[in-house]
């Protein structure tokens, strides 16, 4: 199945199959109750890291992706897309890729989709305050979209395992890994971890010291020269990035009124420090970081492994607008997810056969 949509991308089994006989084997197969998503993931997450055999590390880009599904009907299996005033149906991604060293990406290496609950018209009751739901930050992360991040963590390193890879992992998060949960559990990863920091102000374990302040002072490593592309509200240039690290403790806490817990990491920073375009901000990056930093070079390194986190940006771009996923019209969620990863495993192929760099 596979194979074909590669040979033919598209997003409807009645596209990609032009015979009578595949076609309805593939609907079969993805509507199965025997053929489950995560099993269909898990072969091709293991296949990732068997073909990532000769890799001493092997980058891993972390990240979610919304899929809106125009086919989708109100009383379809499919939840919610977009902002509260969005009307499409469809679900959510959290995927990640094997990425090696020259930027190459390897394949899938987890993922997990979910469905929002359909909004409902809110009462009068809660209008005037009651009945509303705990705030994030108090609710058991169980209860949070946050946990997939966790979740498709750990089928990485289960998928991994299986494999018997025995190179170094590194992931590669976003901000929106920069939460208490996720950090917690960063030191006791079998695995290199970098995080942007989406939290500048949280607290280090010195009083009075957020991570910002503790970034700011850290020593400087050196500077590199970083070739900036114009784009939207941004002029071309060459920035010279000045680049700071340090080892710190950052003082976790799941509540205001929790124990604080430490959770050493190293920070490390870049900062554009030339000339700067009128108008606009100067270009700073703040990581954190499990992989220790003790010179300029270990410092570069955690910066570009953070470049390739970009890579999962790419993969989710072919999955939506090569292998047109989006414009799948399966109507229940399970077929869906299934469908949906195999073109996701197409989509990374097309991907490997790019030329590095494009």
């Amino acid at each position: 199945m596979a194979g074909t949509a590669l040979a033919r991308p598209a997003g409807k089994i009645v596209e990609v199959f032009d015979k009578e006989g595949p076609r309805e084997g593939a609907y079969r197969f993805v509507e199965s109750p025997h053929v489950a998503h995560l099993d269909v993931g898990h072969a091709a997450h293991v296949a990732a890291f068997r073909r990532a055999a000769e890799e001493k590390v092997v980058f891993v880009p972390v990240d979610g992706s919304s899929l809106s599904l125009s086919a989708a009907k109100e009383d379809s299996d499919f939840g919610p897309v977009g902002n509260k005033w969005s009307a499409a149906l469809g679900c959510h991604a959290m995927s990640a890729i094997a990425v090696a060293e020259d930027g190459a990406p390897i394949g899938p290496v987890g993922q997990e989709f979910w469905v929002r609950p359909k909004r409902k018209r809110r009462s009068r009751k809660s209008s005037l305050g009651e009945g509303k739901r705990q705030p994030a930050r108090y609710r058991d992360i169980e209860e949070k979209e946050s946990r997939y991040w966790g979740v498709v963590t750990e089928q990485v390193l289960v998928a991994a395992k299986e494999a018997d890879y025995q190179g170094r992992l590194w992931f590669q998060l976003d901000a929106g890994a920069d939460f208490y949960e996720m950090l917690a559990v960063l030191p006791t990863l079998q695995a290199w971890t970098t995080i942007r920091v989406g939290h500048s102000h949280r607290n280090m374990w010195e009083p009075g010291v957020v991570l910002r302040d503790a970034s700011e002072r850290a020593p400087i490593q050196g500077t590199y020269d970083l070739e900036v592309a114009a784009g939207p509200c941004r002029a071309a240039r060459c920035a010279t990035m000045e680049v700071r690290a340090s080892p710190e403790v950052i003082a976790l806490r799941w509540r205001a009124d929790q124990r604080p817990t430490p959770c050493p990491l190293y920070v490390v920073s870049a900062r554009e420090v030339s000339n700067v375009p009128k108008g606009e901000a100067p270009l700073e990056w703040i990581l954190l970081t499990t992989r220790p930093v003790t010179s300029l070079a270990t410092a570069l390194e955690v910066i570009h492994a953070y470049t390739m986190r970009w890579r999962i940006e790419d993969a989710h771009k072919a999955w939506k607008s090569t292998m047109k996923v989006e414009e799948s019209a399966l109507e229940t969620a399970d077929g869906f997810f299934a469908w949906a990863t195999i073109l996701f495993s197409v989509a990374l192929r097309l991907e490997r056969l790019k030329p590095v760099g494009v």
